[in-house]
């Protein structure tokens, strides 16, 4: 992702003016003896190497990092704790960035990352491995809003307990300002929510993210494999995320709840290949406002399966669906609940996506795609770059008018 990468480096480089390096291994033995020694604005670099270490930040704002990426270096909580905490108000100006971190346990929430009350900065790790008992296997937050980007988050799992969410993230409580940006969430299980669950209080953004392979077991029913997000009194923004191959009992990609006089989006996601045992394979919607909108959005079903379910007894009014793609293989529904019948309404199609390669999970348009140049270039907050970092609103039908696709890829034939 071309944009991933520039926010990246421009993260990086924004970090650049710390006033001590303290390297470890060579001047402290272990990354927790760099922060105990860092003062604000520092930079712990820690060389390659694998660490066996479960780390605090202790409220300091210090950018931890390491030197060669997280291939080369790995922080292996040994089932003890938290691999990292940040508990004490950190803000943005915590950074951790370029590790591993694995073996994670916690006896409640977070086995990777246990933030509690603060906000920081989480870029470009790999988080795998780690395990809770109640909540977020991989990363645990409450009371918080960090900044998620860049990173890799698979193979997190639950341990010691039944019921709880979040195998990949759990956000308990989310604060404003809460972003989750151009991640791979990738194979985690739990009951549910296990790609990510969110239940935030704050203005949220989810953008970008590959959200795949995750399976929410063990409840009944299980809710939200790639996703399960419960919020309230705020603007939840889920925009051109590619949920795929995950599963769950109800919204195997997305579980939707949201409400209390909220203005809720999803703008030009790619929800597809993901399978529902009762109902809602791409999306089911239980509790959204009328006011929710749903925009530009693929939502491709699993055969035989309704692609989107509104659940009723939660969601009197349906929200505002426009210029969706809702299908499903083997003439399967592509509404179901009370929001049926949106098909030939606000722009909305039901038609065979035709993707590049749906059995290798390539979910990029071919040129003969009816999603291409379909979409509504009105949509309020469409990025200018699509999730490749394609410019978006680009004329793919060649008709002389430029229309933005809908999903997350905007096809661009090839030079």
């Amino acid at each position: 992702m071309k944009t991933l990468l520039s926010a990246i480096i421009l993260f990086a480089g924004a970090a650049a003016g710390a006033q001590t390096i303290i390297h470890v291994p060579a001047d402290q033995p272990t990354i927790q003896a760099g922060i105990d020694a860092a003062v604000n604005g520092d930079t712990v670099l820690v060389a390659p190497g694998t660490y066996f270490e479960n780390i605090d930040f202790h409220g300091k704002l210090i950018k931890v990092t390491s030197s060669d990426g997280p291939k080369a270096t790995i922080i292996d909580g040994g089932q003890k704790t938290s691999v990292v905490t940040f508990s004490s108000g950190e803000g943005r100006k915590a950074i951790l960035m370029g590790f591993t971190l694995t073996h994670g346990f916690a006896g409640s929430a977070g086995g990777g990352i246990s933030i509690g009350g603060s906000s920081p900065s989480i870029v470009n790790n790999v988080i795998t491995q780690n395990s809770a008992c109640s909540q977020g296997g991989g990363i645990f937050a409450i009371g918080s809003a960090p900044l998620i980007l860049g990173n890799v988050i698979s193979k997190n799992f639950q341990q010691g307990c039944i019921g709880g969410e979040g195998a990949g993230i759990m956000v308990e409580n989310g604060a404003a300002g809460l972003q989750i940006i151009g991640n791979r969430i990738l194979n985690n299980i739990w009951g549910e929510g296990a790609g990510m669950d969110i239940r935030a209080f704050g203005n949220t953004l989810i953008e970008s993210n590959l959200i795949m392979g995750n399976i929410a077991k063990g409840e009944s029913p299980s809710r939200g494999g790639g996703m399960l997000l419960q919020a309230s009194s705020i603007n939840v923004i889920a925009v051109q995320n590619v949920v795929a191959a995950n599963q769950a009992d109800q919204g195997a990609g997305i579980y939707w709840a949201i409400s209390g006089g909220t203005t809720p989006m999803m703008l030009n996601n790619t929800i597809a290949n993901n399978r529902s045992t009762q109902t809602g394979s791409a999306l089911y919607i239980a509790g959204i406002t009328s006011d929710g909108r749903l925009i530009n959005n693929l939502f491709i079903g699993g055969p035989s399966e309704n692609a989107v379910f509104c659940d009723a007894t939660f969601t009197n009014t349906p929200p505002l669906f426009r210029n969706n793609d809702a299908w499903s293989f083997n003439a399967g529904t592509p509404y179901a609940g009370n929001c049926a019948g949106q098909t030939g309404k606000g722009g909305n199609i039901s038609r065979n996506p035709i993707f590049s390669g749906l059995l290798i999970n390539d979910y990029r348009l071919r040129p003969v795609s009816p999603a291409i140049d379909t979409g509504l270039n009105s949509a309020p907050g469409l990025p200018a770059n699509d999730i490749q970092g394609q410019p978006r609103i680009f004329d793919g039908n060649f008709d002389g008018t430029a229309t933005v696709d809908m999903g997350a890829y905007e096809f661009e034939p090839p030079n």
